[in-house]
């Protein structure tokens, strides 16, 4: 029986799968699509927030600690929701913008059913649901550029797909 959970030693993480489904929804964008001395707003990335010269208005996902939810008792499958933050930054004068951007990116992911995402690896996973863990909020501004951040902490449920 294949494990539907996701590894912890494979390439793909959590965070990834929910910056993708945020990407093709139009929600964010892809880094890559940053032409040369433009400063697209919103670009995703996972794992740390590019400088304020790549990027002011950005969003930066990371992966955190799984939830054991329990086990299937047919087949003793663990089954693990996945903990993700969600930062975003935004210029010093910019505070409405980025509260709006971080709960349009909120309710956009409390909406989402059953999304697929496929990789260039071939790999499918899909984004059954997430849930709001906490937030969003606001962290403040940066001590030195000022600059508002915010924050919202979810769960996401997120299976392999085997085809």
């Amino acid at each position: 029986m294949p494990d539907y959970n996701l590894q912890d030693d494979e390439e793909i993480s959590p965070a990834m799968v929910v910056r993708r489904v945020l990407v093709d929804a139009e929600v964010v964008q892809e880094p890559s699509n940053k032409e040369e001395g433009d400063q697209k707003p919103w670009i995703a990335t996972v794992g740390h927030m590019p400088s304020e010269e790549e990027c002011l208005d950005c969003v930066t996902l990371y992966y955190t600690a799984p939830v054991d939810e329990g086990r299937i008792l047919a087949t003793g499958r663990l089954v693990q929701r996945y903990g993700i933050n969600i930062a975003l930054r935004t210029g010093p004068r910019d505070y409405q913008r980025g509260w709006g951007r971080m709960r349009r990116i909120q309710r956009f992911l409390m909406e989402v059913r059953n999304r697929r995402v496929r990789f260039p690896t071939g790999v499918i996973f899909v984004l059954n649901s997430v849930a709001n863990d906490t937030g969003p909020y606001y962290i403040g501004p940066e001590e030195q550029s000022r600059n508002n951040r915010f924050s919202l902490n979810v769960i996401a449920n997120i299976l392999r797909a085997y085809t």
